[in-house]
């Protein structure tokens, strides 16, 4: 229950006085008891950031010497394995790189990592890539990016290995304005949707199976199935810079389409 009486002037003084008191105390108090319970809470540490790997081809030639499991094509001297970050393959300039012809592995690789997957992958297009493989590289929601680091007539890379979409991604070609970009020799595989955004000049050609889900091809570049004399894949159509898909695509000797999914352009 709450009293109230009659003060006084100085006991009104006295009390304010000893209210401001009590409230600094408390104050003190309850900050010292925050530190407490701060110091005292267990940390709980973050997930740790999957590691990133970035391609030197640093291997010099010889048998096996292009395999993605050699640590010295990597910067750092550790291959990667399992789930990783960013794989980057860059442009190389080293000695061995740049002399004619190449003494190392350099643009030359073979994805020979079973279970390798990377949250998203990005590479130099005018560094004339050639990555082969039979095993699978699942690539997450980062997607692939292509850009160009300098004026080139180097053919774009050529990833002639399966890739499987961990997630709806986009893959974005940027050609430098050199006509640069990224051809694909096997399948893309995946539930998720892929979009290809292709920007100066860059191009993008699919020659394997697709089979994943919408799929859209934009920008200002050019798409091509593998076909001689194609503009836009077979089955498909396209209006001004967007190519649109609109059923999976087999790229064999002969045409074979007769496939499940409708695509949507942009």
């Amino acid at each position: 229950m709450l009293s109230f009486g009659l003060l006084g002037c100085g006991d009104v003084a006295r009390t304010r006085r000893g209210a401001r008191r009590r409230r600094s105390g408390q104050a003190i108090r309850s900050g010292g008891l925050a530190a407490v319970l701060v110091l005292g809470m267990p940390v709980i540490p973050s997930a740790a950031a999957a590691a990133d790997f970035t391609w030197s081809g640093a291997t010099a030639l010889g048998s096996g010497a292009s395999n993605w499991s050699n640590g010295p094509n990597w910067v750092g001297g550790t291959a990667p394995s399992g789930s990783v970050g960013v794989l980057t393959f860059p442009a190389l300039t080293s000695p061995p790189c740049t002399s004619t012809p190449p003494t190392d592995t350099c643009s030359q690789g073979t994805d020979d990592i079973s279970g390798l997957s990377a949250s998203g992958l990005t590479i130099d297009d005018t560094s004339g890539y050639f990555m082969q493989g039979t095993q699978a590289l699942t690539i997450g929601a980062g997607g692939i990016t292509a850009s160009a680091s300098s004026p080139t007539t180097t053919a774009g890379p050529f990833l002639d290995l399966p890739i499987t979409l961990g997630a709806s991604e986009v893959f974005s070609i940027d050609g430098g304005g050199n006509a640069t970009g990224v051809s694909f020799g096997s399948s893309i595989t995946g539930a998720g949707t892929l979009g290809f955004t292709l920007s100066n000049g860059g191009f993008t050609e699919l020659q394997g199976d697709v089979e994943t889900g919408n799929i859209t091809i934009g920008g200002s570049g050019s798409a091509s199935d593998g076909f001689p004399g194609s503009s836009a894949p077979r089955g498909g159509s396209s209006t001004g810079p967007t190519v649109t898909l609109w059923r999976s695509m087999t790229a064999e000797t002969s045409w074979c389409s007769a496939v499940e999914r409708p695509a949507v352009s942009r």
